[in-house]
């Protein structure tokens, strides 16, 4: 839906068009700019209200809150995270320097940055054993091939989202 805001756009233009896929397969999402768009001279959607009344109830239980709209669930033998960068020029709060590394995981604030640290690495999480597989969604490329100006590779999020992907204790070797 163009303008998140609009709840006919997200019957139209999103759940009719992709229900028999719905019908079939699990769906995992990411937030994007356009869920927090309203419409000219529509109502305001406060924090994405729609997106999130509409995907968050996907997971139930199994669904662990992060900072500012991130999640993260398991399911069977995969880690799935989703990470709520906007735009290609979101990734500040991944910095080395955005926040503490000491804040032990499972401690109920966390940065954006440790906070994934923690869902990469399993640390402290007795479900890690069993996870072989971790998938990471996010809204904006972190490095694509499009023209400039439009969705193209972005340097913030190389620089400061690519070393956690790298690194032995943020990826589990498969």
């Amino acid at each position: 839906a163009y303008f998140g805001c609009d709840w006919g756009a997200w019957l139209s233009s999103f759940f009719a068009p992709a229900r028999p896929l719905l019908q079939q397969l699990p769906l995992a999402t990411a937030p994007g700019n356009h869920e927090g768009y309203g419409q000219v001279g529509g109502p305001e959607c406060p924090k994405m209200a729609f997106y999130y009344s509409f995907f968050s109830p996907l997971y139930g239980q199994r669904l662990r809150p992060g900072p500012d709209g991130m999640y993260a669930f398991d399911h069977g033998n995969a880690r799935f995270i989703s990470l709520a960068l906007l735009s290609n020029h979101a990734g500040k709060e991944f910095a080395a320097d955005a926040c503490s590394a000491d804040e032990p995981c499972g401690s109920p604030v966390l940065c954006p940055r440790r906070w994934l640290q923690c869902e990469l690495s399993g640390q402290g999480d007795p479900a890690w054993s069993g996870i072989d597989h971790v998938f990471v969604l996010n809204h904006a490329p972190m490095i694509t091939a499009a023209p400039a100006r439009k969705h193209g590779s972005s340097e913030i999020q190389i620089r400061n989202l690519a070393p956690l992907f790298e690194r032995p204790d943020g990826v589990k070797p498969g």
